[in-house]
Formats: structure tokens, sequence, C-alpha cells
């Protein structure tokens, strides 16, 4: 008999069962680790989403590059603010690179962040472009706007970090 019990907050309990089903589907086909880890700037939950979407990108657009590495996933803990990896131990060090380099894009009070898989033009090209494009300009109140691109290349997609503006 396989079985866990778990006992605790209602909360705590439902972010533990996520990371407990993600290990075990993870498991099928490797031994899957586990990290922590905790988020300084960026909330927990839309961290979470942003980086499922980028490295499920990653696999389905690339599949011949992902030969012989195992799948990643990520859950949010709201408490602390922090995000689960479960990776195999080939993935993790760059998963968690990854999850922290997006959390110290995310450094002001008031900045958001969104994925953009690209479909024709190159990651890092667009990157550039997108740069050049915002240092050039400023808002309503004659301040530059301040977005900050980062070009995942091996998904081909562009995480763009600015204010709700």
């Amino acid at each position: 008999l396989r079985s866990l019990v778990i006992e605790g907050p209602a909360g705590s309990v439902d972010a533990l069962s996520k990371v407990i089903e993600e290990l075990d589907r993870l498991s099928a086909g490797s031994e899957a680790s586990i990290k922590v880890v905790p988020l300084q700037n960026a909330d927990s939950e839309s961290m979470a989403i942003a980086l499922q979407q980028v490295y499920e990108s990653r696999e389905s657009a690339r599949p011949q590059q992902r030969r012989g590495r195992g799948e990643v996933a990520f859950v949010a803990i709201a408490q602390p603010n922090a995000i689960v990896v479960v990776a195999p131990g080939a993935e993790m060090e760059e998963a968690v690179s990854f999850v922290r380099e997006l959390d110290k894009k995310s450094a002001t009070a008031d900045s958001q962040f969104r994925v953009f898989r690209l479909k024709q033009a190159t990651a890092s090209i667009v990157r550039q472009k997108l740069t050049e494009f915002f240092a050039a300009r400023e808002d309503d109140a004659g301040l530059r706007v301040r977005v900050e691109v980062v070009a995942d290349d091996r998904t081909n997609s562009i995480i763009a970090f600015g204010g709700p503006n």
C-alpha cells in the first residue's frame, strides 16, 4: 500500500498535495527532485503560471532538443511566498536559476510580467528591438517608461517586466 496521510491547514495541505501529485507524475520515467525557491519580489501564483507556460512551450516547440531530459513542474506556495520546483536532477539547476532570474527582474513594487511565445521572430532579436524601443519612450508625466525584457531562446519566448500601464 503506497499511501501518505497529510494533516494541517487546508491551504498547506492543498499545496502539498499538488507537490506530491507532480512528484508522482514526474517520477514515472525518472527520479524527480524537489527544491523550494523562496521569492523576494514576485508573487508565487503568477510566477508559477508564467514558468509553467515557458517550460510547456519549450517542451512542445523543440522536442528533438528535449530528448533524454525530463519534465519540470512549478507549484506555488503562498506562505511563505515560494515556488516548489519538481524536476529530474539534470533539469533542477537550470529551472532554479530561471526562477531566481525572474524573481530578480520583478524587483520593482508595481512590476508585472508576462510571457509572449513567439511563432516567427527570434526571441533575442525581439528583446533587442523592444529594449531599444522602450529606452526612447516616456510616459504621460515625461518619465522614461521602464520595461525590462528577457529572451528565453530555449522556448523562443519573451518575458516582459514592467508597471501595470
